[in-house]
């Protein structure tokens, strides 16, 4: 694994980084445009104010990463780790991404708008939803154990294949939103009632 040279006023377009291992290294202001990331890692890494744009993030662990003010424009990840990310802090300008085969748990979105967001096959156990936009939003074959949906907004999202979520109908927006008849129990687990 090759070790990135410190440069926190960076600039790099259409560029690979494989392998690359950014957790010693400040990458505060630094700027990365249609750039992919194979196997990196960012564990614990400072992307302060970082701009990431049409990148990818393919087998990637940015668990811990820093992202206060950081900008993800129309950003893929793909069978990546991504534990504790506090998404809530990144720049909300431009907040467009897609998530597939990843694990974000204990990651948090809070009041952030992510309309339209592809979670696919994701782990989503402990997330933080509340008070977000999840309007359109897909779930698909995702685990939203423990995942927190509070003053969410989940018009027309998707969740007929989830599993193991909970959300209750009278502190969420709930209009147009698709659920599987075999998955219908998570919307009923604040009444404690037993269903067969």
């Amino acid at each position: 694994m090759s070790t990135f040279v410190k440069n926190t006023n960076m600039y790099a377009e259409n560029k690979l980084f494989d392998k690359t291992d950014f957790v010693k290294n400040n990458l505060t202001n630094a700027e990365f445009e249609q750039c992919t990331f194979v196997y990196c890692n960012f564990l614990h890494a400072n992307l302060e104010k970082a701009i990431f744009s049409d990148c990818v993030f393919s087998e990637c662990n940015l668990s811990l990463a820093i992202i206060d003010r950081t900008t993800f424009q129309n950003c893929t990840f793909t069978k990546s780790k991504i534990l504790g990310v506090l998404f809530s802090e990144s720049a909300t300008i431009g907040l467009k991404f897609t998530f597939t085969d990843c694990d974000l748990s204990n990651s948090s979105f809070y009041k952030l708008k992510l309309q339209g967001t592809i979670f696919k096959n994701c782990n989503l156990n402990g997330v933080d939803f509340s008070e977000s936009n999840l309007d359109s939003c897909k779930f698909d074959l995702s685990n939203l154990e423990g995942t927190l949906f509070e003053n969410t907004i989940l018009t027309n999202a998707d969740f007929r294949t989830a599993v193991d979520f909970s959300i209750n109908p009278e502190i969420n927006i709930l209009k147009d939103a698709n659920f599987a008849n075999d998955n219908l129990a998570g919307l009923l687990n604040k009444y404690k009632i037993k269903i067969h």
